[in-house]
């Protein structure tokens, strides 16, 4: 059978800041046969997102196809004029990019968005009602209204799925998908999966998927290519890499794969390869401003271990707050206990407490009260104390990054406080003192955003060590080289501009930042959820040491499980703006706990594969059983996904707050032996 696209001994140069033109893929081959899906996994740097454009004959700026051949359906991709090549992308083969928010138009609603790449194409004849069949066919609710929204009137996973809908307009043969889970939470995930096993299945459309998950590219991958360093080091199909691993490599990226919360044995070691030489240029796989040609892979000794934390004991004694006023979701604050591996002696007092917060992206009409159901954030209570790394965890929308920006002075509150030591905050940053900046710090999710990208990597070190402490000439130099050492950067990285830089080496700039104003908290907001899976461990052994070295505490927001049970003290789980859960690390994620916490734990996907089937049909099951139960806007959030919800009760009144023990407490109707029977 002739295959649908197949690469050919391509090679592929990239131009790193040396200017000197440096091989990124080495010769590598690839066949994809109609309705097949081929997975390309590696780390960042490997050449999985270069070989992969190369199916659409799109070479990034600085870079450059040099030996090879890309033939789709038998035609030489690289060997036609640039129109015609032009005219194949989106009506033959299709891109479906990682970020969806940055590849949509921000200014146009996404229905047009859809009829566009039709009518790019010459067919905008029934457009408008093919878009609206597209988006009723990835399963996005109430499609008429959903197209005139813009698109950040809607979530993450419906962006994600209307980025498919576009590639999908024209009908086309093969779809490229660069990392379209990877910002998502578990659950949003699974849906945007479910979307894209079930179009490649109706439409038998073949499909190149670039992921660093395993776990994803398990569901939905029927053969493997591994790649590292731009060369293709194993392949097989799914079930033969997953199960019989040939190279030491590619079993490095199974160890990689974290267990879920919970999971016994409770830890992981996870083994790191070697960097590369000084000089040798690795194509990135975050797609760089254009004229970029490529980054530097990061430099840290070979076979470094990292492991996860054991889970702590359920039950820990520790002091239980009192109960606040019915409805208010409040978190336990009290210190993990002293002598559990990985926890702090308990402090007298928190360095940060956020108080019956409430926030609104709305603004409130004058002389009257914004409603309470459009409220972002509904009575948040917690408290980090110091170097504690206090948790918050949820899906898009829950509110997490929210909080942050609260806290952050960002986002001003409609009511409650954030206090420093006992001292409240302005609500907006501007308002606060110089100290009170310099103490609470932010990390946040996208370096290459949060980065200037047209400063140096010193210049972005070198702001705040002049405006909190005045640094300037050789000590301001000399302490620009000593974050960027502490971070695991060498001194030179201070001349590069971010986009010279690989997604690692970026976040690990931002991460420098922060602690260069000598911080009491940082505030993680999805630090790592951009970044693969090996690339990420790093990050995250170097913030546990910082954190140790430093004696700073984190707010560590992030809806990946795994990696929050292996480095958080305590943990705080938020659904539509309310704390449900919180306590321990060990506590929260091991039975009993919030049915919410279960349906998290429940949605972190298993390394083998029939996993996702498994799951959609249980939630498709349990969705029918509870269908006509709960059909108003009533006090539970949760009560129309929960399997435990009580008709009469979690309908009509607020959830008490129970307690579990060893400071754990969650906002149920059920207790904890009922959680337990539920949960066992």
């Amino acid at each position: 059978m002739t295959a649908l696209l197949a690469i050919e001994e391509l090679s592929v140069e990239g131009r790193p800041p040396s200017g000197i033109w440096v091989e990124t893929v080495h010769r590598c081959s690839v066949r994809v046969d109609p309705g097949e899906v081929v997975a390309l996994i590696g780390e960042s740097g490997a050449g999985k997102t270069t070989l992969a454009l190369a199916a659409l004959g799109y070479a990034r700026p600085g870079t450059r196809f040099t030996g090879g051949r890309v033939l789709l359906q038998g035609r030489d991709v690289l060997a036609m004029p640039a129109p015609k090549r032009r005219d194949l992308r989106g009506r033959e083969v299709a891109y479906v990019a990682q970020s969806a928010q940055a590849a949509l138009n921000p200014a146009i609603p996404v229905g047009e968005q859809i009829v566009e790449s039709l009518a790019l194409h010459g067919m905008g004849e029934g457009a408008a009602r093919r878009a609206l069949d597209l988006l009723d066919l990835l399963d996005l609710p109430h499609p008429e209204s959903l197209a005139r929204r813009y698109p950040h009137q809607i979530s993450g996973g419906q962006q994600q799925r209307v980025m498919m809908a576009m590639a999908l307009a024209c009908r086309p043969r093969l779809l490229v998908l660069d990392e379209p889970t990877t910002a998502l939470d578990v659950t949003t995930q699974i849906e945007v999966l479910k979307a894209i096993k079930h179009v490649i299945r109706e439409r038998n459309t073949a499909a190149v998927y670039v992921s660093h998950d395993l776990s994803v590219v398990a569901q939905l991958a029927d053969r493997i290519l591994v790649m590292h360093r731009g060369h293709a080091v194993e392949e097989g199909t799914t079930a033969a890499i997953l199960t019989a691993a040939r190279r030491d490599y590619t079993r490095t990226l199974l160890a990689a794969v974290k267990p879920k919360p919970g999971a016994t044995p409770a830890s992981v070691a996870v083994a790191m390869e070697e960097s590369p030489p000084a000089g040798v240029a690795v194509a990135m796989e975050e797609s760089p401003p254009a004229g970029v040609a490529g980054a530097m892979e990061e430099s840290l000794p070979a076979r470094v271990a990292s492991a996860m934390k054991d889970s702590l004991p359920a039950g820990v004694a520790s002091a239980v707050e009192e109960s606040p006023p019915a409805g208010v979701a409040v978190a336990m604050e009290d210190s993990p206990p002293a002598g559990v591996a990985g926890a702090h002696p308990p402090a007298a007092a928190p360095v940060l407490a956020v108080r019956a917060v409430d926030a609104s992206y709305e603004r409130p009409r004058p002389f009257r009260q914004l409603a309470r159901e459009r409220h972002v954030l509904h009575g948040v209570d917690l408290e980090v104390h110091p170097r504690e790394v206090l948790a918050v965890v949820g899906e898009s929308g829950s509110g997490k990054s929210t909080l942050a920006r609260v806290v952050a002075g960002l986002h001003p509150p409609l009511a409650g406080e954030v206090a420093l030591d006992g001292e409240a905050l302005a609500g907006r940053a501007r308002r606060r003192s110089r100290e009170q900046l310099r103490r609470i710090q932010i990390v946040f999710q996208s370096p290459e955003q949060s980065l200037n990208p047209e400063r140096r990597v010193g210049e972005a070190l070198a702001r705040p060590l002049r405006l909190y402490f005045g640094m300037s000439g050789s000590r301001q130099a000399d302490r620009i080289a000593e974050l960027l050492e502490m971070v695991g950067l060498d001194p030179d990285f201070a001349g590069r501009f971010p986009a010279e830089l690989s997604g690692g080496q970026r976040q690990r700039v931002s991460i420098a930042r922060a602690f260069a104003a000598r911080p009491d908290v940082i505030l993680c907001d999805e630090v790592l959820s951009a970044l693969d899976t090996v690339v990420a461990s790093r990050i995250l052994e170097l913030m546990k040491a910082l954190r140790e070295r430093h004696r700073v505490a984190y707010l560590f927001i992030s809806h990946d499980l795994s990696t929050v049970a292996s480095i958080a003290d305590r943990v705080a789980v938020m659904y539509a703006g309310r704390i449900v859960d919180a306590g321990p690390t060990g506590a929260v994620f091991a039975p009993p706990h919030h049915p919410y916490t279960q349906l998290l734990i429940g949605s972190v996907p298993a390394l083998r594969q029939g996993w996702l089937e498994e799951v959609v049909a249980s939630r498709e099951a349990e969705a029918g059983m509870r269908s006509n139960a709960m059909l108003h806007d009533l006090p539970c959030p949760f009560r129309r996904r929960c399997p435990l919800a009580l008709p009469g009760r979690c309908d009509a009144e607020p959830a008490p707050r129970r307690r579990l023990g060893g400071g754990h407490v969650v906002f149920c109707q059920h207790g904890g032996e009922a959680l337990r029977a539920a949960q066992a």
